[in-house]
Formats: C-alpha cells, sequence, structure tokens
C-alpha cells in the first residue's frame, strides 16, 4: 500500500439486479421485531421519478411485486401480533397489478384480518375509471376511520414540476379529490416548500390550489 488515496470525480452508484427470492421478509426472519407500529412493503421500485423521492433516484425503474404467499403470512402474524398501526412503504400503491395479484388484493385482507390503522402513499393519476380503482374507493369508505390515502401535490406549477420530475394534471386532481371529498375518504396531501426556482408568489399559488379543492384540514408542508 502507498498511502496515496484515488479521489473520484464522478458520482459512484452500486447496483445489483433485484431477485425476487431474495427480498425475505424481515416480520417471517425475524429480524425486525413486530411493534405497535410497523412499515410494511408490498412493492419494490416505483414507475415514476420523482427527484426529491429515494424511488425516483433509485437505478432500476421497474417494479417488483412482492410474493403473494409472503404477503399473506405477514398479515397473519400482524394480526396475531395485535400491530396497530401501518405504514405501507410502497413509493406508489395504487400502481399495476401482476400476474398474481392486485393491489386492493393486498389491502382488503390487512383490514379485515387486523384492527390496524393501514396508511398507502397513493398518486392521482392511478385512480381512475376501472374497477381497481372502484374497489379501492369502495374500501375506503368502507374503513374510512382506518385507512389513509397519502398524496403528493407538491407544486402546481409546471416549472416546478420539471424541476422535481413531477407531472400533475390539474383538471384530474379536482375531479379526484371532488369524488374523494363526496365519499369521505380520509387523505392527507403534500406539498414543497423550497423547490429550487420557486418564489413565495408560486408557494402560495400552490397552497391557494389545495384550499380551493377543499384540501385545508389535510395539507402538509414539507
Amino acid at each position: 500500500m502507498s498511502g496515496r488515496h484515488q479521489v473520484i470525480s464522478e458520482p459512484l452508484v452500486i447496483s445489483e439486479k433485484i431477485e425476487r427470492n431474495h427480498l425475505a421478509s424481515p416480520y417471517i426472519n425475524n429480524v425486525i421485531p413486530i411493534t405497535r407500529k410497523i412499515h410494511w412493503e408490498t412493492k419494490r421500485g416505483c414507475p415514476y421519478t420523482c427527484g426529491f423521492c429515494e424511488w425516483g433516484n433509485a437505478s432500476q425503474k421497474k417494479v417488483y411485486f412482492l410474493p403473494f404467499k409472503r404477503l399473506k403470512e405477514e398479515i397473519l402474524l400482524f394480526k396475531s401480533s395485535n400491530v396497530q398501526v401501518i405504514n405501507i412503504l410502497d413509493g406508489t400503491f395504487n400502481f399495476g397489478k401482476n400476474n398474481e395479484y392486485d393491489y386492493v388484493e393486498i389491502l382488503e385482507p390487512v383490514l379485515k384480518e387486523t384492527n390496524a390503522h393501514v396508511s398507502i402513499q397513493v398518486r392521482f393519476e392511478e385512480i381512475k375509471d376501472d374497477q381497481q380503482s372502484k374497489r379501492l374507493i369502495e374500501l375506503c369508505k368502507r374503513y374510512k376511520n382506518r385507512l389513509t390515502l397519502e398524496f403528493g401535490l407538491q407544486t402546481i406549477h409546471p416549472s416546478e414540476m420539471d424541476v422535481i420530475g413531477r407531472k400533475n394534471d390539474l383538471h384530474h386532481i379536482r375531479k379526484i379529490m371532488k369524488l374523494l371529498l363526496k365519499n369521505r375518504v380520509n387523505i392527507e396531501i403534500s406539498i414543497i416548500y423550497g423547490i429550487p426556482g420557486q418564489t413565495l408568489v408560486s408557494f402560495m399559488e400552490t397552497i391557494e390550489f389545495a384550499l380551493k379543492i377543499n384540501a385545508k384540514k389535510y395539507l402538509l408542508i414539507h
């Protein structure tokens, strides 16, 4: 060893292809103890590329749905452990389906088999006029005291959207907010303060948009 250190001028990213059989459950294998409040995942990855999110900055954009058998075993474990709060970590919970199940087929048994309050991160644009979205809304109505949908609005301005990699269809957001409020769905909406290029005026305009869609009591500022 010469004692000299090599200086790397470019960022070094180490990545490895994910294999589903490598994604072992930390709860079933007793790696993480089950407490009153837990964090849980049903999939890895996200199809979106938001610059402020860890999934948006990941090198792989593919979404890996965890095995249905594992998820069902974990749900039964949560039931027997009397878990009270489950925060689902999926970057976008209400996204897609694979050949085994869709996201509603995971959410419904969690709510049925446990008494836990469940929070999920969802996207406005993934709530569509399809059966999967309709089933989600029905679950929200049925378990409105135990289910929270967390939406990231972040900003309403195209220039700021470009900076953070988040595209918002404001017309669609208004439509979905009207549907959610009509059905008394428990929601949270977050916006970001401090986006590069953001001004006090543009930030206040985003807040005003949120107030106009009746999101006042649901609004979180980051």
